[in-house]
């Protein structure tokens, strides 16, 4: 609610109104079921913080699936510590007082 205030000074800040507001289909809210409310309010905290990226695929579909095939992937590329990496690594760890990784059961 204090983001929606903020952000729409004045606008109703209701779930529905803001589904309404960013366009989001709500027609399955009969009634205040918790696991749906809390998706549509997932949706609308996307709008409310700058819109959806278009590079994220929350539904799959014959859309996202074709996009998702035109895509080119690039190979795997190595990426091993070096030496001066893995001294600082182990400089590091050792300043640690008793890590929970190297305690006994």
């Amino acid at each position: 609610m204090t983001m929606t205030r903020r952000k729409l000074p004045g606008q109703a800040a209701s779930l529905d109104a803001l589904c309404q507001r960013f366009g989001i289909d709500n027609s399955k809210r009969t009634f205040h079921g918790a696991l749906l409310d809390a998706e549509l309010l997932a949706e609308v905290y996307l709008e409310l913080i700058g819109g959806r990226q278009a590079s994220i695929d929350l539904v799959a579909g014959p859309v996202a699936a074709e996009q998702r095939a035109q895509r080119r992937h690039r190979q795997a590329r190595p990426h091993a510590p070096g030496a001066d990496e893995l001294a600082l690594h182990d400089t590091l760890m050792s300043k640690i007082r008793n890590p929970i990784w190297k305690v006994a059961d």
